[in-house]
């Protein structure tokens, strides 16, 4: 055994240059997918920490308890940890900033992911706990034992089911402050605060009022969402009456998937394929260049098994040397990409401290490279073992019989000439092997002309909802959930301040108000009923609406939303004529607008529930309004959609809720200028943390960003794939060179020269080139297509909107990547000839292959 071991050792050195190929292939196949990952893992685990940090460690949240229900939860039998606490509504300071509510409780605190910056938690009733960033909205000093004035509000449904507003004064004094994570505060968030409650000895709400939420913690991580549901559902609890903790169950099956070695998957069999490919044609060429000394050892009675053991030999010692090599570049790629593949859920930083290495990732590289030798390399050891002496003696690549003169020979003889014919007719002699290399090449293109396509033809810029939604404007700038809508807004001297910035063209103004649709159950369509938990017997249901005001120009750019009517409140009528948008967005459901009211026509008249201002106090007061207009189902992408809306002119809104400010501002500009007026716009309001800007230039900015991000990863892979693809139809030429060494001698014997020889070796490149482009150019296009039919469906399945990105052919990476192709190819040809320039007449005439 021993000498069929040194023999398969001795082969590989003879062939050191296809051994290293061959080496190369797997040690690329495994440091990508080892490294990706690594990176992969490593990520998500940081996240995983940062996340429980900032959103707390629960799964979900269940509010408008009773008290029984919580014990319920408590004792569910898919819950570990369920945390009651009172919901105590919200408090509203004097500048508008509002704050929720709820009893003190320590392990609710902690598990939300709050910690105690400074104090201690409320002991006495009149004492409270507030965040650090609660302190800055208001612009109060960071400072223990101060009194601060609120107004308590909670909203409450009385004894008939009809929503009403309680609301008081009520002062506080501050005892602790809490904070999270910085990163926390740099996306949407929710501001809390906490009071001593205790029931029946605390005055601050009364008793019919009280309510109480509950945050879970699940046995289980498996079916988290599902599970979560199922308690909402036993305990009857209603549908908007639950939330998942989102964006932490979105880390643990990122984190999961990471660990499972799911993440890109589709580079990783990209990667994986054109290596297999290499190392099949690399094993192919080395059969074909010891099949004599087989056919010796055949002759001399070497077993089958035996030819065999040599070939195997040779793939265990390629294995081990690419997962060694493989592993040790990974581990470097990791800890230099780990910065450059980022995406994460949140802005964090990493570096090379940060690399976790699993035993899963190691395991999952071996498999991978085990994988990769040994699918490629089972057809050339079967093959191996078929080889008889007379088949190896003469073994040849000619072809097995004449090929008929067709008119495509005509064509490409006339077109590249002789040489152009024979080359062509080269490329005919071994189909398989063209196939698999003009694939392996193929597949870089694959990945280029779609991924690639994507990014320069502004895929996600045309298809971002949030660049749709700011149609003409250039800015739009409203209030944070922090801010009471209606105790805060933008004033007049905010609009004269950003109007005198040189470059701003016009300021569309808009005033938001939430309410409620007073309206028979029957008249209810039947489905949204059901969505919402209203009852046949509910007579008189009371449910939520969005009630927008707009400007004349805001009402002007409506007409082209409205499916019937048209006429809206002109300020004559006996009461307020409105545009309906008479629709809702099945969030929990199949993800779809479905209509609310049935059978509603222009010219009936409904009743609202509004929020009035009275003083210092907020009470609801009924409005009958007229339908004017019916809007059509689509223009939900644009405004609200999740709830039936109700749009009027602005004025007559701001009449009926005595309210003195704007909910948003839209702003036009001049576009040259974008940059300057962001700058001087978040100068202005530099010291109000409740101003939120959204800004065209910069959602453009981040979608070019993350372009750039998806350029660089897909780079990196395509040029892996173009690196083995290349040395793949280097092998191949290589190959059948060496198989008709005899054959190019008698050419030259004949009268051929060496120009001549090149010439047709370097056409047969260009011919590897221009098919391997016709597949990618296939390829790329349908998954470029693919994608965009997909995007199309889900916003016409969505939104009602259609076709929302045309198909456009991605010619520029068509090009581009065909540019490519052919230059590797020549150069590999230029590579390859210089074998026909070291060719001698009398030793090639003497080669029997």
């Amino acid at each position: 055994m021993k000498i069929y071991i040194k023999l398969a050792f001795a082969y590989l050195r003879k062939q050191k240059s296809r051994t290293t190929f061959m080496i190369l292939g797997v040690s690329l196949a495994i440091m990508l997918v080892f490294g990706m990952d690594v990176i992969n893992e490593s990520q998500s685990k940081k996240q995983l920490t940062m996340i429980y940090n900032m959103y707390g460690s629960y799964n979900g949240y269940y509010f408008n308890l009773d008290k029984d229900k919580v014990e319920k939860i408590k004792n569910d039998k898919d819950v570990d940890i369920a945390i009651g606490v009172a919901s105590l509504g919200e408090v509203t300071s004097d500048d508008g900033t509002s704050i929720k509510l709820n009893s003190s409780d320590k392990d609710y605190i902690s598990t939300e992911g709050y910690q105690i910056k400074k104090g201690r938690l409320p002991r006495e009733d009149g004492e409270i706990v507030l965040e650090s960033q609660a302190l800055k909205y208001m612009k109060l000093e960071d400072t223990l034992n101060q009194t601060i004035k609120f107004k308590l509000k909670k909203e409450y449904k009385d004894e008939q089911g009809i929503n009403q507003i309680f609301m008081k004064e009520q002062s506080f004094k501050l005892v602790g402050i809490t904070t999270k994570p910085k990163e926390y505060y740099s996306s949407w968030y929710e501001l809390k605060g906490f009071t001593h409650f205790k029931e029946e000895k605390t005055e601050i709400l009364p008793e019919n009022l009280l309510t109480y939420e509950s945050i879970v913690k699940l046995k289980s991580r498996a079916n988290k969402s599902k599970k979560l549901n199922d308690i909402r559902e036993r305990y009857n609890i209603g549908r908007l009456d639950f939330e998942e903790n989102k964006k932490l169950t979105h880390a643990l099956d990122e984190y999961s998937m990471s660990k499972n070695g799911k993440a890109g998957e589709d580079t990783k069999k990209l990667i994986i394929a054109t290596a297999m490919i290499l190392i099949y044609n690399m094993f192919n060429i080395s059969l074909i260049d010891i099949i004599r000394q087989i056919g010796l050892l055949r002759v001399v009675g070497t077993s089958k098994k035996n030819i065999r053991f040599i070939i195997i030999i040779q793939s265990l010692f390629i294995l081990i040397m690419g997962v060694i090599i493989g592993l040790s570049f990974g581990f470097v790629f990791a800890y230099f990409g780990i910065k450059i593949f980022s995406k994460s859920l949140i802005d964090m930083h990493l570096s090379g401290s940060d690399i976790y290495l699993s035993l899963s990732s190691i395991i999952n590289a071996l498999i991978i490279g085990c994988m990769t030798v040994t699918i490629s390399t089972i057809v050339p050891i079967w093959m191996a073992g078929r080889v008889s002496p007379l088949d190896a003696l003469r073994k040849t690549d000619k072809m097995k019989q004449y090929e008929k003169v067709r008119f495509h020979h005509k064509i490409i003889r006339k077109l590249f000439g002789v040489t152009g014919e024979m080359a062509y007719r080269n490329i005919g002699r071994n189909k398989f092997r063209v196939i698999v290399s003009v694939i392996a090449i193929s597949m870089g293109g694959m990945v280029y002309i779609d991924q690639i396509g994507v990014v320069k033809n502004n895929v996600f810029n045309s298809t971002d909802v949030e660049m749709i939604r700011m149609s003409e404007s250039d800015f739009k700038l409203y209030k944070s959930l922090n801010k009471d809508p209606y105790f805060s807004g933008y004033s007049k001297d905010d609009i004269e301040s950003l109007s005198s910035i040189d470059g701003v063209n016009t300021i569309k103004t808009t005033t938001a108000s939430l309410g409620f649709l007073k309206i028979k159950s029957d008249e209810l369509q039947e489905e949204y009923k059901k969505y919402n938990g209203i009852l046949d017997t509910d007579n008189d249901a009371e449910i939520n609406i969005l009630i927008n005001g707009y400007d004349d120009s805001y009402l002007k750019m409506l007409k082209d939303d409205i499916k019937e009517g048209g006429e809206l409140d002109k300020g004559k009528g006996e009461y307020p004529i409105v545009a309906v948008y008479n629709y809702y967005y099945d969030v929990l459901g199949d993800h779809e607008y479905k209509e609310t009211i049935k059978d509603l026509k222009v010219g009936d008249v409904l009743i609202i529930k509004v929020r009035e201002i009275k003083g210092d106090l907020i009470e609801y007061k009924e409005q009958k309004i007229k339908v004017g207009a019916l809007l059509k189902e689509e223009w939900g992408f644009a405004g609200g959609g999740r709830y039936i809306e109700i749009i009027l002119p602005e004025k007559t809104l701001l009449d009926i809720t005595n309210k003195g400010t704007h909910s948003a501002l839209s702003i036009e500009t001049k576009n040259e200028m974008d940059e300057e007026i962001y700058r001087k716009i978040k100068q202005l309001f530099k010291n109000d943390l409740s101003v939120v800007i959204d800004s065209k230039i910069k959602l453009v900015e981040k979608n070019e960003l993350w372009g750039t991000e998806r350029i660089k990863v897909n780079s990196i892979i395509i040029s892996l794939i173009l690196l083995i693809s290349s040395v793949n139809i280097f092998g191949t030429i290589k190959s059948s060179l060496l198989i008709r060494i005899n054959e190019f001698s008698m050419l030259r014997a004949i009268g051929m020269t060496t120009k001549q020889l090149r010439k047709m070796i370097i056409t047969e490149t260009i011919m590897y080139g221009l098919l391997s482009s016709m597949l990618a150019i296939i390829l790329g296009t349908y998954k470029y297509y693919k994608l965009i039919n997909m995007l199309n469906t889900r916003y016409k399945e969505g939104f009602n909107m259609d076709n929302i990105q045309p198909f456009q052919l991605p010619i520029v990476q068509i090009l581009q990547y065909s540019a490519i192709t052919m230059t590797i190819c020549i150069l590999v040809g230029y590579l390859s000839k210089r074998e026909i320039d070291k060719l001698s007449i009398v030793e090639g005439l003497k080669t029997i292959k």
